[in-house]
């Protein structure tokens, strides 16, 4: 039958569940031997398809933060607090922040879970920003170029923001040069993501918005080289976190093999 519960109890069974259930989760992603993939192991595929690619982005102009569009599929809002969370992620940079709306949302959902870190938002024109973005309290944004991120990356800088880190490259200009910078500054258990790897999300927007950022967009898919190109460079030292990367199916974010952790 059903019991009664005080508020006390009722959190106290809570909690118990979500440790087993944890218990449970960390239990089944240790034994998984195939966890951590290099990028020569993989398919340059994903789960869906390019219907279902287009009902998602087609989804990412009508979500808003504070008037401040995200621009982030339904995957990468639910699954990056997981990462950042079950990592122990310290701090987070991501590099293209555009209007700031991402990276408030994504500290706002984190703090409300009580978890605690640092948010920095890079990007080479801060005028896109909305208001609340620039004066929002868990947020910090910095005028910075991915082909300059040296500029940024002082020794002093980076002893100030504690590791682990989570890096998102979401400026797609300067890939390369970014990956190139920061490989020096990384140690294990940092992570990074290159955005909008995904041919067949490129191909969705394209087919939504036919002609319109079309350099972006060629980009955008050329990062999918740059990325694997980097890991290549540096086997080994980077694997393709599957736990993450397949979150939802095989690939199934905006990013293609492009989830990986210094290790």
């Amino acid at each position: 039958g059903f019991r009664l519960l005080s508020g006390k109890a009722m959190s106290q069974d809570l909690v118990s569940a979500q440790q087993a259930t944890g218990d449970y989760l960390d239990e089944a992603q240790n034994l998984s031997k195939e966890r951590y993939q290099r990028i020569q192991d993989r398919k340059v595929s994903d789960s869906l398809n390019l219907d279902i690619w287009k009902s998602l982005v087609d989804s990412q102009f009508r979500q808003f933060w504070h008037g401040a569009r995200i621009l982030k599929s339904a995957f990468e809002i639910t699954m990056y607090p997981q990462l950042i969370q079950r990592e122990g992620i310290k701090t987070i940079f991501e590099f293209g922040s555009f209007t700031g709306g991402a990276l408030c949302q994504l500290a706002e959902m984190l703090h409300g879970f009580g978890y605690e870190a640092t948010y920095v938002g890079i990007d080479i024109d801060l005028s896109n920003l909305t208001p609340d973005a620039a004066n929002h309290k868990l947020t910090k944004f910095l005028e910075g170029s991915t082909t300059e991120a040296e500029k940024l990356f002082t020794p002093e800088f980076v002893a100030a923001h504690p590791k682990p880190w989570f890096v998102i490259e979401d400026a797609h200009y300067g890939c390369k040069e970014l990956l190139d910078t920061l490989h020096p500054l990384l140690a294990p258990g940092d992570y990074i993501v290159v955005e909008d790897t995904n041919l067949t999300m490129c191909d969705a927007y394209d087919a939504l918005n036919p002609g319109k950022g079309a350099d972006e967009l060629r980009v955008c898919k050329e990062n999918l080289t740059v990325a694997k190109d980097f890991m290549l460079a540096h086997d080994g030292q980077y694997m393709i976190d599957t736990y993450y990367q397949d979150w939802f199916g095989y690939n199934t974010l905006k990013s293609w093999n492009s989830l990986f952790k210094r290790v």
